[in-house]
């Protein structure tokens, strides 16, 4: 049981970082790229820049797996999107293999709403002995 969850938490952590490059910075570099690079043409330049404007990811990966100059964001890219590939992968076959989770993952968080009422009621038993 708690397995699953350490093997979901440890998705999510390596899945959130992973996200946030794809979302935030590749496409600004590949941005960048783009209006620095002497590789296109003037028409190469204004499709891969009207492309990245309006289909922010969508146009930044293909240009950064496939028409980029530098190798880094290329590299960069590929790793993440294999990244989440395999951690799409894993927490697919936990969640798919383990047909209780949803059970165990509320009685989980039961427990956490049952040690807060506790923490609150001493937390209330405090406020009254006025130290």
């Amino acid at each position: 049981m708690t397995t699953a969850l350490i093997i979901l938490a440890g998705c999510a952590l390596v899945l959130v970082p992973t996200l946030l490059f794809i979302l935030l910075v590749q496409p600004i570099w590949a941005f960048v790229e783009v209006c620095g690079t002497s590789l296109l043409g003037r028409g190469g330049k204004i499709l891969w820049l009207f492309a990245l404007l309006v289909f922010t990811i969508v146009g930044s990966v293909p240009y950064a797996l496939f028409v980029s100059a530098s190798a880094a964001l290329r590299q960069v890219t590929l790793v993440c999107v294999l990244l989440i590939g395999v951690v799409a992968g894993i927490g697919y076959g936990v969640v798919h293999y383990n047909p209780n989770l949803k059970d165990q993952v509320m009685h989980k968080v039961n427990e956490a709403r049952g040690t807060y009422a506790q923490v609150k009621d001493i937390s209330e038993i405090a406020k009254r002995l006025k130290w």
